[in-house]
């Protein structure tokens, strides 16, 4: 049985061996951030095919969990693929992310407050929010911005351009001299944006 849902949800009930199975096939809305039906038992292949207005994908807990198809999230914008549980589905294995759409885990959907501790850079204000899909970017007159960490020590990994957290947080800036190589290999004068 095929059906849309009021929010453009198209869904189809599958007899998958003893069990029905609720497939999401596809999506025919026009909200640019999605919050996934929670009785979503898994995505059809090419369910969020060239749908590139897309930022961000929430995934609720159990939601998907009996697979996935191959390419559900290709050619869509690179939407954010945020999910409440703290892993993947088992039963998504691996290749189901195949354009590397960023993912988020252990999201909670509460507001928090963002702190940007930009060691002497341009100000930026705290952000209140439930996640921020791109962090923005301090300048500093003779230095290049090398990222947001999350210790003032800038030890650990650098932080993806967009971030969620489950309690208030403070992101702290790296800077690095003008023509000093940055982490990814580059230096100023050879770096270009893309």
């Amino acid at each position: 049985i095929l059906s849309v849902d009021a929010n453009g949800y198209v869904t189809v009930l599958m007899t998958v061996g003893q069990s029905t199975l609720k497939y999401l096939v596809g999506y025919v809305g026009s909200e640019k951030s999605l919050v996934i039906p929670a009785d979503v038992d898994a995505f059809y292949k090419y369910a969020f095919y060239r749908l590139e207005g897309l930022e961000r994908i929430i995934i609720p807990a159990g939601a998907g969990a009996e697979g996935i198809g191959a390419n559900a999230f290709v050619n869509c914008g690179l939407p954010h693929l945020i999910f409440e549980d703290s892993s993947i589905p088992t039963a998504w294995g691996t290749g189901w992310n195949s354009d590397g759409c960023p993912v988020a885990l252990g999201y909670d959907g509460e507001e928090h407050t963002y702190t940007f501790n930009t060691d002497g850079g341009t100000a930026i204000s705290p952000i209140v929010s439930d996640g921020i899909i791109t962090l923005p970017t301090p300048s500093k007159s003779g230095m290049v911005f090398a990222g947001w960490y999350l210790s003032s020590d800038l030890s650990g990994d650098k932080l993806a351009d967009s971030y969620y957290s489950s309690v208030n947080v403070t992101l702290y800036a790296k800077w690095v001299n003008e023509g000093e190589v940055i982490p990814d290999g580059t230096s100023e004068e050879t770096a270009f944006e893309i």
